[in-house]
Order: structure tokens, then C-alpha cells, then sequence
């Protein structure tokens, strides 16, 4: 993290506002209230309209249709910390943030609408405070308009996510030029943290699903004291926020020995769906359609899908728009994904390709360098 100004320019902050403002205006909102969580899903929507990811307790930024910001915290180290951003002039800590928040929409003019975004991470007491105060018809849920704003990335968005493209690129290739038998899971995901603790990501999600034809592993998951095996096939997904906040992911699956026919077989499945997802991963088509292609892929192979094909990423992860079916999402130059399709054998063994794109008017652009090949360690 920087010790002081944004990540960003003061026109990437305008626009965002600007952008904001007109969704308060058309949904009658004289202010709006935004949850500030260190939970790593709702963190992106505090950080969007501050630069600040909040690293504990919470707080609330309140948005003025009239043009006023105020940023509430509990911790005073984070009101700190978060006055050397710069985006946000007006920034105080107080025992009770959602107390405060309450008496501030008090000054609102009677009758006035309020904007809530991210409303699943609100904590239930202040929610259920807020809920008693005010009418349930002066409430209004504007997270899936936010969510739709900040799908779209801009272009100084998508260079962020590029740079830190090469931090977890850096992780993934310190990961496969040190892993080898005998280590446990956990010290694998520790050659992927050493990395990008010295590139200054200081928090990440390292999933390891190792396996052989006496030890299934479906999918990736938290890591376990067990060791790998030569015999292994392991498959690995690095995600997190680089220093700017966007979130990339980055894994695949490797191995020690040569792959034998039932290995190969399903990793060739494995590409197949992938690069059937990527081809529909294009402005236009929709966000089903990617897992559709994928998992009739997958199908035409003789494997099952063992979950979803990806998911929209950014300040957030999981961010929507879902690959998934169901989800009809448009897809839109701008817009990134974190594609991961996990194919599964009737073995109960998984496969994992897992990279972030970005959706641009001719296709998708990977942030990663690394091509989707079975790497043989």
C-alpha cells in the first residue's frame, strides 16, 4: 500500500462520482450510504469510491446527491491512514460508525430517498438500526447499479490489473520453479506467498488440489499438511489484490512425471473448455454462454464440470457478472473475468486452468504470460 495519494488520477475519481451521481439522481436518492468491510468480497465497493481498502473493523462512507463526501470509521489508525488518500477530505473515527451514520441521514430533508450500496455486508445491528429509522419506502438497494458500474473497467482500471498481472505471474513462476516431491501443500502455497509478500501484496487466497489415483482432490482448496508425491497431479490457484486493489488470479496444473493417458486425456479437456470459454468471452455474447461452451466441452470429452467456469473480478472477487448459467449478463469491452473452468474424471480427480482476461472489442487479453499448458516440472 502507498503511504500517501491514489493509485488513481483526480479524473478517474470524477468520473466515478460523476457516474454515481447520476444513478442518486435517477433513483431520487438525496445521499447513499456505502459499506466499508474488510471482507475481501465487499471491500470493492468502499475502495472505488475512496482508494482506501479497509484492513479491520469497518466503517461507512456517506455520498451526498449535493456533492459531499464523509468517510466514518471505528479504528482511528484507518481514518488515518485513509486522510492520506486524499479522495475524501472529511474523515473521522467514532466509537459507533453506524450510529453516526444515522444521526447524518437525520439531516437529510424529510421525505428524502437513501441510497444503500453493498447491502449483503452491512453488519445486522446497524442495518436493522437503519431499517427502524427510516421508512422501508425511503430505502433504496443501488448495489446493482454500483455492480454494473464497476464491472466496466476504465482503461487506468485495466492498467492496474495488468500490473498486477506480473505480481501474481511472479508467484505462479516461483511456485513452479521451486515446487517439488516431498513438500507439503502448505509450503507450496508458502512459495507462492513468499513471492508476493515481496512484490507488497500482504493478502491472498492460495488453493491447492493435489492428487493421485489412490488420493482424489475434486477441486483447489485450502491447503493441507500433506505431502505431494511424486505421482501427483496438482492443480494450484493463485488470487488476490495487487497493491492498487484489482484482484487477479492466476493456476493450473502440473506435475512431476510425465502425464499418462488418463491424465493427458483430461487435461486436454481441460484446454479444450477452456478455449471454447474464451472464445465466447467477447462484447455481445453473455455471460452463460462461457460456461455453456465450457461445460458442453467438457461433456464432449467424457468430463463433468466441477463448478462454475469464472466469475467478474476486480477491487472484488468474486465480482459479477458470473460465468455461469443462469447469468444473461451482456458482456462488455471493459469488463474482466477470472476464467477457471475445473474439469472432472470419473476418477473424482480435478484439472484446473485458471487465468484473469479482459474482455476487449476483438476478444479477450490475458494478463498472464504463462500459455495454457500442462507444465511438466
Amino acid at each position: 500500500m502507498r503511504e500517501s495519494g491514489s493509485y488513481l488520477t483526480a479524473a478517474e475519481r470524477r468520473r466515478r462520482y460523476d457516474a454515481f451521481r447520476a444513478i442518486l439522481d435517477a433513483q431520487r436518492c438525496s445521499a447513499a450510504v456505502i459499506v466499508g468491510t474488510p471482507h475481501v468480497g465487499g471491500k470493492r465497493y468502499f475502495r472505488y469510491f475512496t482508494d482506501w481498502s479497509i484492513q479491520s473493523i469497518g466503517g461507512y462512507l456517506l455520498v451526498n446527491a449535493n456533492g459531499a463526501e464523509t468517510a466514518v470509521f471505528r479504528a482511528s489508525s484507518q481514518a488515518f491512514w485513509a486522510r492520506n488518500v486524499g479522495w475524501i477530505k472529511d474523515v473521522i473515527s467514532v466509537a459507533h460508525p453506524g450510529h453516526h451514520i444515522i444521526d447524518l441521514l437525520r439531516q437529510q430533508r424529510p421525505g428524502s430517498r437513501i441510497g444503500l450500496v453493498g447491502r449483503e455486508y452491512f453488519p445486522i445491528g446497524d442495518y436493522q438500526a437503519i431499517e427502524a429509522e427510516f421508512s422501508t419506502d425511503a430505502l433504496v438497494d443501488l448495489t446493482p447499479q454500483v455492480d454494473a458500474l464497476q464491472a466496466v473497467k476504465s482503461p487506468e482500471e485495466c492498467a492496474l490489473m495488468r500490473s498486477c498481472g506480473e505480481i501474481f505471474d511472479a508467484a505462479w513462476g516461483n511456485v513452479l520453479d521451486r515446487a517439488q516431491p516431498g513438500v507439503t501443500e502448505w509450503e507450496l502455497a508458502a512459495l507462492a506467498a513468499e513471492a508476493l509478500v515481496r512484490h507488497g501484496v500482504p493478502h491472498n487466497v492460495i488453493l491447492v488440489g493435489a492428487s493421485n489415483a489412490s488420493f482424489a482432490a475434486r477441486c483447489v482448496g485450502w491447503p493441507r499438511n500433506r505431502s505431494i508425491t511424486a505421482d501427483d497431479m496438482i492443480q494450484m490457484s493463485i488470487e488476490g489484490p495487487g497493491p492498487s486493489g484489482y484482484v487477479v488470479e492466476v493456476g493450473g496444473t502440473f506435475s512431476f512425471r510425465e502425464p499418462d493417458d488418463l491424465m493427458l486425456r483430461q487435461f486436454n479437456a481441460q484446454a479444450a473448455g477452456m478455449a471454447a470459454g474464451l472464445e465466447q468471452l467477447r462484447p455481445g455474447n453473455t455471460a452463460e454462454s462461457v460456461a455453456m461452451a465450457v461445460d458442453a466441452t467438457f461433456r464432449q470429452h467424457g468430463f463433468e464440470s466441477g463448478y462454475w467456469a469464472g466469475h467478474g473480478i476486480g477491487l472484488g472477487l468474486p465480482e459479477r457478472p458470473t460465468l455461469e448459467r443462469g447469468d444473461t449478463s451482456t458482456l462488455m469491452a471493459g469488463m474482466a473475468f477470472a476464467l477457471h473452468p475445473n474439469a472432472v474424471g470419473a476418477d473424482g480427480r480435478g484439472s484446473l486452468l485458471s487465468r484473469t482476461y479482459l474482455v476487449g472489442e476483438k476478444g479477450a487479453e490475458p494478463l498472464s504470460k504463462f500459455p495454457l499448458a500442462w507444465v511438466r516440472l
